[in-house]
């Protein structure tokens, strides 16, 4: 083990003003997590600011592979540890793993890193949930994994939305401003086909031995890129149908469900309760059938203007 520490290299990151430093021995850990969470990294040529001395050190993700050895990637860091049966970064071991809602051990990680970032950043409020403004305001779509939060942000971002990002909303605890969020898109090729996007040759590079396409919202929207701004709207994914259809969702059923979407444990869920309380006064909520994706974005385009009018 000695021997293996000594070829780890170190990625350091800002992800809302927290450091987080990666060490691996892993090209394809550190290839996939530059990709995805590249506009968080740090300058390795950067000049320490007068007070960099007097930071705080920063939060260290230690991921190491040893599939060679153990058919085992190991991850680890202050709040969590996991160990992964693969058989090689790309693949899970399925002799060992019946099922998994996670496609590989990359995007393992990549949500090991998100969470732990959630654990870290304690004045944000840390959804799994798509995130777009209209005009200064946001909407945000929490759902579980496969509800169409990507592809319906993505459609939004083309009909004038503001993105802010596409996987979390970032709900500041103290004012409810929504923090963009600008990692890189994992966009699975049947999500690019329903929108009706080509196959990049060099701008979307596909993650190996997986559906997805990685790439910069710029690729699909150019100057979409969102501001931080207040909550506006909460938005429920509920399913799929043959057309979409909005449902007022009360203030109380809307608060009972956004803890089960946070990337926190929820350990006092009283006080959870009671800190969000303070965002839905200025929240207009929902549970929305999604329908085809035009339809659906044109639902959501017409909720907006009528709420607050105009343009983005």
């Amino acid at each position: 083990m000695v021997e293996r520490v000594h070829l780890l290299t170190e990625d350091a990151y800002d992800f809302l003003g927290h450091a987080v430093v990666v060490r691996s021995n892993s090209p394809a850990v550190r290839d996939h997590l530059r990709s995805v969470y590249g506009s968080f990294l740090r300058a390795t040529n950067a000049v320490p600011g007068t007070g960099r001395e007097r930071e705080p050190p920063p939060h260290v993700i230690t991921v190491l592979d040893d599939i060679a050895t153990t058919q085992e990637l190991h991850l680890s860091d202050t709040f969590q540890s996991y160990r992964l049966r693969c058989t090689d970064a790309y693949t899970f071991d399925h002799t060992y793993y019946r099922s998994s809602t996670v496609p590989d051990p990359l995007t393992y990680v990549q949500w090991m890193v998100l969470t732990s970032v959630a654990l870290l950043a304690r004045e944000f409020h840390f959804f799994h949930a798509g995130s777009v403004a209209w005009r200064g305001q946001a909407m945000i779509f929490p759902a579980v994994s496969g509800r169409g939060k990507t592809t319906l942000t993505l459609k939004l971002a083309t009909h004038g939305f503001q993105f802010l990002s596409d996987e979390v909303a970032c709900v500041r605890c103290d004012n409810q401003i929504v923090e963009p969020f600008p990692r890189r898109l994992n966009l699975s090729d049947a999500s690019r086909q329903l929108l009706g996007l080509p196959e990049w040759p060099t701008a979307g590079v596909r993650t190996l031995r997986t559906r997805e396409w990685v790439l910069d919202i710029a690729t699909l929207a150019p100057e979409s890129r969102g501001a931080p701004c207040p909550l506006r709207w909460v938005i429920f994914l509920e399913g799929f149908g043959p057309a979409p259809h909005l449902d007022i969702l009360g203030t109380a059923d809307a608060l009972r469900r956004l803890p089960a979407f946070s990337l926190r444990p929820v350990q006092d869920p009283a006080a959870f309760l009671f800190q969000l309380a303070s965002v839905f006064p200025a929240a207009s909520c929902y549970k929305l059938t999604v329908g085809p994706v035009e339809a659906t974005a044109e639902l959501l385009l017409r909720l907006a203007t009528q709420e607050i009018g105009g343009s983005s």
